[in-house]
């Protein structure tokens, strides 16, 4: 908008001047008469209407592109990308440059043809005049339009002219759009695919029966024990089914992954493990678990059954693996009960436990080796149900008076939340604040094989069990806290996805041969006999972070509360699936060439960045279809020139109207 425009034309003079005459191809019209030299022939600029039509939409789709399948949608979880990042990278931003060059290229022949149609003929010379300098295309031009509407000296559409407004809005979309898109991506560490196989750790079907007998417990519970982490060896990832949502489980948000202290997962595959992420076909466990704190006893399944009648053996023949304990009775459903206590810790201490363990026993050896010992049926929460694997824990705490009470100085912790609030004790201080037994509590009918009836109360009587509990010692009867467990696993064949960690193509095979002397046992045995009656092991596998010594005492601060149980039992799941896939090996000692997976190595990949993907993708779409859609209507359109001339905004300002038309042949 220059100073000082001097005389302006009207929006009449305008038109007349740029609307197109009749003429014909070769420029003959009603007014060429006499010797009036014709105007020059109309003509078609098809190339710069083809730039105009086809770049845009091509640079748009390629962004989209780059976005969807070259990007790793969350390198955080998931770092694997294309192995080609760093040059689509840099190369986008060539062509965005070369791309806002072509398009305005573009933009500029269909303006002339544009300007030559009376709904966009420009309302006086002034508004040509900015046509015919550009300025719909510059900062500058943008900038003083901004602080002549800011001034209020009129609408856009009247200073500028509507076309102006149309070419500068689709030409700032593509302004801001660009240095978006920067923003929207950006380079990371992460891996990228490579040739050749990888080695990797990890049991496979022919080998996974191939282990030491006996040694799958005393590992796993010494590193149950010892606070062992709950990662996989080397990548230490967990692949999970497509339709999980990683982000919602804190333990796979970001690798190294690890198996989780709360909650559970419902369908994850543990495969052979590399240094690297892979890529193939790979055996391995699927497994499903969940555990939850119980604040009923409607919640639970099997210990909901303990007032009905028990049996020392199966009512039906149901055979086992392992014989029972004394203390472990039938359900009529062939479940099992475990009435036990905490007995005498290592150490003098000052809490003591009667619990009660249900779950589903194992079947016997004569089981055929190609059926899984549970079923699995879909890994969700129905299931997990379905399936019916039950792990439930019911604990009952006390506490007494610590040695050397009087010497040391701690505090007790007795905060307990959640708590079983209707399921009784099996104990409670008298009148006269002694312990005392509360024999309604107790199953009354429990079988055993020649005998009517079983004392099961004795198990709970804590004086004559604990030689440090006394009828008139006890503090503090804490209510019942409890837990649910719902497991299940599969074995079998998965495609693994390094570019989103998960599984695909699952395909279940029969339980592997066993081997010459050991049969691994099914995912969840481990875990149960890690929690078989333990109590004390419970504040060891919490790191001791509930217990002082002193002199030759351990003083716990704490019951067991209820998110030490979940945590440890969590953990003891944890535990048992790295010991039948891993042995518990964290070292690549005995690692093997994996001829069905394809290797990884360290590179740079592209993932998101600050600005949302979506933003720059609606600016590059509004500018590709704004520029389709005008080239395809205008860009063919027969005109008198290439580009709009500059000398013609000097004619009109003046008054001046050019008698060869306000077109020129040269292009600008």
């Amino acid at each position: 908008m220059a100073a000082n425009p001097g005389p302006v034309a009207t929006h009449d003079q305008i038109v007349q001047y740029t609307a197109v005459p009749k003429y014909d191809q070769y420029g003959h019209g009603p007014n060429n008469k006499g010797g009036n030299p014709p105007p020059a022939p109309l003509r078609r600029f098809p190339i710069r209407s083809l730039f105009l039509i086809i770049i845009p939409p091509l640079l748009a789709a390629y962004f989209v592109i780059v976005q969807t399948m070259l990007a790793s949608p969350d390198p955080d979880t998931a770092p694997y990308g294309h192995r080609n990042a760093t040059w689509v990278f840099y190369s986008w931003f060539l062509l965005g440059v070369w791309g806002l060059s072509m398009s305005n290229y573009g933009l500029q022949g269909v303006e002339a043809a544009m300007l030559e149609r009376r709904f966009w003929a420009p309302r006086n010379s002034h508004v040509l005049s900015m046509h015919a300098e550009g300025t719909w295309t510059s900062l500058g031009g943008w900038i003083t339009l901004a602080k002549a509407v800011i001034r209020r000296e009129g609408k856009p559409s009247q200073l500028v002219g509507r076309l102006w407004v149309l070419l500068a809005a689709l030409s700032l979309a593509m302004y801001i759009a660009l240095p978006l898109s920067g923003l929207a991506m950006e380079l990371k560490d992460g891996y990228v695919k490579a040739s050749g196989h990888p080695e990797v750790l990890g049991h496979n079907w022919l080998n996974y029966n191939d282990r030491q007998p006996q040694t799958e417990l005393p590992r796993a519970k010494a590193a149950w024990l010892g606070g062992a982490p709950m990662t996989l060896p080397g990548a230490s990832i967990i692949y999970s089914n497509s339709d999980t949502n990683r982000a919602e489980h804190e333990s796979l948000k970001g690798l190294p992954n690890s198996l989780p202290m709360e909650g559970g997962l419902l369908d994850v595959f543990l495969a052979p493990q590399a240094e690297n992420p892979v890529q193939g076909n790979a055996w391995g466990l699927r497994l499903g678990y969940k555990c939850d704190l119980v604040k009923s006893k409607s919640e639970f399944t099997i210990l909901s059954q303990r007032s009905s009648d028990l049996y020392q053996s199966s009512p039906s023949g149901f055979r086992t693996r392992f014989k029972p304990a004394d203390n472990t009775f039938f359900t009529r459903n062939n479940q099992t009960i475990t009435f036990w206590n905490s007995s005498n810790p290592p150490y003098a201490g000052n809490t003591w436990a009667y619990g009660e363990t249900g779950q589903i026993p194992l079947p016997g050896v004569d089981v055929p080796g190609n059926v899984p010992w549970r079923n699995a049926s879909t890994f969700d929460d129905e299931g997990l149900h379905v399936a019916g694997s039950l792990l439930e824990i019911a604990l009952w705490q006390l506490r007494t008076t610590a040695s050397y009470e009087n010497e040391v100085e701690y505090t007790f912790n007795e905060t307990m939340e959640p708590t079983i609030g209707d399921m009784g004790s099996p104990f409670f201080l008298d009148q006269n604040n002694r312990f005392a037994l509360n024999e309604s509590f107790f199953p009354k009918k429990v079988h055993l094989d020649g005998e009517d009836k079983f004392n099961v109360s004795a198990i709970a009587d804590a004086p004559e069990y604990a030689t440090f509990v006394r009828a008139d010692n006890i503090v503090t009867i804490s209510p019942p806290i409890g837990l649910r467990c719902l497991y299940q696993y599969e074995t079998g064949y998965a495609d693994l996805n390094p570019e989103s960690t998960t599984f695909t193509s699952f395909t279940a095979t029969p339980r592997p041969k066993p081997g010459a002397v050991n049969t691994s046992p099914p995912f969840g045995v481990i875990t149960e006999q890690i929690l078989n009656q333990t109590y004390y092991d419970l504040y060891a596998a919490d790191n001791g972070a509930t217990s002082q010594f002193y002199s030759n005492s351990l003083i716990y601060t704490s019951f067991v509360r209820p998110e030490m149980l979940l945590g440890s039992v969590m953990r003891a799941f944890a535990m048992d699936a790295l010991e039948l896939m891993y042995d518990g090996a964290n070292s690549f000692n005995g690692a093997y060439e994996h001829e069905n997976l394809t290797s990884t190595k360290v590179g740079r990949i592209l993932g998101p960045g600050e600005v949302p993907m979506l933003l720059p993708t609606i600016l590059f779409c509004i500018w590709a279809v704004g520029c389709v859609v005008i080239g395809v209507i205008y860009g063919f359109q027969r005109r008198r020139a290439e580009t709009l001339s500059a000398d013609l905004a000097e004619d009109i300002r003046r008054g001046m109207p050019s008698s060869a038309g306000i077109m020129s042949n040269t292009t600008r």
